[in-house]
């Protein structure tokens, strides 16, 4: 039966299909003092947002639904976690981003864009 199981999975592997495991990792320090740390896990439609450490004592998550690569500017869900706790969350898009912040300032879908090196 194990024998099987495996075969299947490699089968499904094979064909592109997965559970849409991913993990976003955000760390920013300054002069070597971080001021965010925080990690969000998504797995079979539940997203576990992580806080680890921030230099305000919560990480604020901007969730911003997306498709065919463009997302929308406002987002979809926000949160605040405190630092040292995750919360689990259900029901967000298909394709979605996350942004973080060690503030409630709004967020927009811009967060997700690299900064061009000056």
């Amino acid at each position: 039966m194990f024998k099987l199981g495996a075969i299947m999975y490699f089968l499904l592997a094979l064909a592109g299909c997965s559970e849409g495991d991913r993990s976003i990792v955000t760390r920013t320090t300054v002069n070597g003092v971080d001021q965010i740390y925080s990690k969000v896990h998504v797995r079979a439609g539940t997203a576990t947002f992580e806080c680890l450490d921030s230099i305000t004592g919560s990480c604020h998550y901007a969730v911003f639904a997306c498709a065919l690569g463009q997302c929308e500017n406002t987002p979809v869900r926000k949160l605040a976690v405190a630092a040292g706790t995750e919360q689990d969350i259900r029901d967000l898009p298909g394709q979605f981003q996350v942004c973080d912040s060690v503030d409630d300032k709004p967020l927009t879908a811009a967060c997700m864009r690299p900064q061009k090196a000056s």
